[in-house]
């Protein structure tokens, strides 16, 4: 049975009628208190609550079938509330939540079934938590943000998006790090991850095959990417959306930092297949990573340059790369020039 909720009345009647889906939704700019017998209906499968609705949760709360949560603009008293209503649907598969909450600083998940997650927390909210530290995250293209959240047993989570934004004058980058790594650590079973920003950590992904870098401004790669690949084994996609132009200037390029590297990461022997690079202008680091990827990934197909060269010489340094010896006898470079058409080599 699905209810479409207008009033407390009409819920309760559909909480006696045995509902599977509740949709409720109130324009009331007084706060409304839900009835506890709400929070422990045996058969509800999909809960659907906009509007500003007052979750008081009961200490005893269980939804042992609830496997859609959708809650938006409503208030939690408190975060214990807000964290013992999600303990307490154990099978939850999918859960959006869209609010902008003044009194709620972290967030503890543990759901094991956990497939699709959406956090919107707003605007407004960065000087609440933290001054000059803002933790943004994105999940399934919904952005927001808060200062610590705590995953746990998300084995079954298949797709991220994340956005780490850190205000590098801040002086308490350290607390950043720390919640960005254990953000990170409960998203390590994804096969799908988007991270964004200029937040510079790495988790382990044993699971990973597709990962977006959209990081460029403020990232010295040298120093982030050796990692993200040994620490992604099968990682079979790789796309760096901002490209790898490299802006600190005051950070010196180390220009034989990438023949240095003598242990070759796992991805790039039996699993990187495409490489994509937007924004490829040529300069010397953006040629020496390419170079790096050609001559280890021994499985590589196609490495993809969105070409934004100009030079005689940017040009010079693209016919080298085209012209050295691959590792992969199946490789191929794709030159994707701004007027539209393609070169392949």
């Amino acid at each position: 049975m699905n209810a479409m909720i207008q009033n407390l009345e009409s819920q309760q009647f559909a909480l006696l009628r045995n509902v599977t889906v509740i949709t409720m939704s109130t324009k009331e700019s007084a706060s409304t208190l839900l009835p506890c017998s709400l929070f422990t209906c045996e058969t509800l499968v999909a809960l659907k609550l906009h509007g500003n609705f007052k979750m008081k949760i009961p200490t005893f709360l269980l939804l042992p079938h609830v496997k859609f949560l959708h809650l938006s603009s409503v208030k939690f008293v408190d975060e214990c509330s807000l964290n013992r209503f999600i303990s307490g649907c154990p099978l939850l598969e999918d859960m959006v939540i869209k609010a902008k909450w003044t009194n709620i600083e972290n967030i503890n998940i543990s759901l094991p079934r956990l497939k699709h997650l959406t956090m919107d927390f707003g605007e407004g909210l960065c000087d609440f938590f933290h001054r000059d530290l803002t933790l943004w995250l994105i999940f399934q293209i919904c952005c927001g943000f808060i200062m610590l959240i705590s995953w746990q047993n998300l084995e079954s989570l298949e797709e991220a998006h994340i956005e780490l934004s850190l205000d590098l004058e801040d002086g308490d980058s350290d607390t950043f790090r720390d919640s960005a790594l254990d953000l990170l650590k409960g998203t390590s079973s994804t096969k799908h991850l988007s991270l964004t920003g200029n937040g510079v950590e790495v988790g382990d992904f044993y699971n990973l095959s597709d990962l977006e870098l959209g990081w460029s401004k403020y990232v010295n790669w040298t120093l982030i990417l050796p990692k993200f690949l040994h620490s992604s084994p099968v990682l079979e996609n790789l796309i760096f959306t901002e490209g790898l132009e490299h802006r600190e200037s005051n950070d010196a390029y180390d220009k034989n930092f990438w023949i240095r590297q003598r242990k070759c990461p796992s991805c790039l022997l039996s699993h990187l297949k495409t490489i994509t690079i937007p924004h490829f202008h040529a300069y010397e680091e953006e040629v020496d990573i390419a170079r790096y990827f050609v001559r280890h990934g021994k499985v590589l197909r196609e490495l993809i340059l969105d070409s934004r060269v100009n030079s005689k010489e940017e040009r010079r340094q693209l016919m080298k790369l085209y012209k050295m010896r691959k590792a992969s006898k199946d490789c191929s470079i794709e030159l994707l020039e701004s007027e539209g058409w393609s070169l392949f080599f």
